[in-house]
């Protein structure tokens, strides 16, 4: 409110979270505002709908890759899986997408698990998905409580296959918890590969992240999909004179 209302915000862009956005929607802030939020860096389902006219998405949506990591798991054989997610919007909308996904599969799912939002305890978490025949979990969860619950449940001696969405960052998961902990973690991705030279946007993206990024900033998946949506606000502002 106060960007729109008292810094004369043109735009809104950037933005962060399936709750927080969704709120920003339910009270109205983006139509009182006639504004525009571009890009913000969330997948949930209920911000994609055709009403919310404000809001300018780049990303897929959570739904889209649930979809595609149980065709994955059920491809190769595991068809039971479990879902490791944050007890909020964010978390009940990957968890739905799962849902979606394994019913359309004629499955259900094997074990469900839940966390707090802003903390990393994992521990009951990490029982309940043990106590369970899995063959995989895919996680709904932010950096801190990924790195938690995958360390914690390889050293708990869990051997299911784990993935997450792609929210995570994975060089800020291997800063958070020891790399072996880490190896095998599978994440999915909704933007091109940021470390190829084989498009033009990035090689634009690696262009100028060498020009400006600071010293101790690296690319990442995160960095790249902020700088699309910078390119996307900046020529909706062009074309609009």
């Amino acid at each position: 409110r106060e960007l729109i209302e008292k810094q004369n915000a043109v735009a809104l862009i950037g933005f962060a979270g399936t709750a927080n956005v969704g709120e920003v929607l339910k009270q109205g802030v983006l139509e009182r505002g006639n504004i525009a939020l571009v890009a913000p860096y969330t997948g949930g389902e209920v911000l994609r709908s055709a009403n919310n006219r404000n809001i300018f998405h780049i990303r897929a949506g959570y739904a889209d890759e649930a979809e595609h990591m149980v065709d994955h798991l059920v491809t190769v054989g595991v068809r039971n899986i479990g879902v490791f997610y944050q007890n909020d919007g964010f978390g009940e909308a990957g968890k739905k997408g799962v849902d979606a996904a394994l019913s359309k599969r004629n499955l259900k799912l094997a074990a469900a698990a839940t966390y707090e939002r802003n903390t990393d305890d994992v521990k009951a978490a990490v029982d309940a998905i043990r106590k369970s025949d899995v063959g995989a979990v895919i996680m709904i969860s932010v950096n801190r409580s990924t790195a938690a619950f995958t360390r914690s449940y390889r050293e708990s001696g869990g051997t299911a296959q784990l993935f997450n969405i792609s929210v995570v960052d994975a060089g800020q998961l291997v800063k958070l918890s020891p790399p072996q902990s880490m190896h095998g973690l599978g994440i999915s991705q909704v933007m091109p590969f940021p470390y190829s030279e084989s498009l033009p946007i990035t090689r634009e993206f690696k262009r100028l992240f060498a020009k400006y990024a600071p010293a101790d900033a690296s690319i990442s998946y995160t960095n790249f999909e902020e700088f699309i949506g910078a390119k996307v606000l900046a020529e909706a502002i062009r074309r609009a004179g």
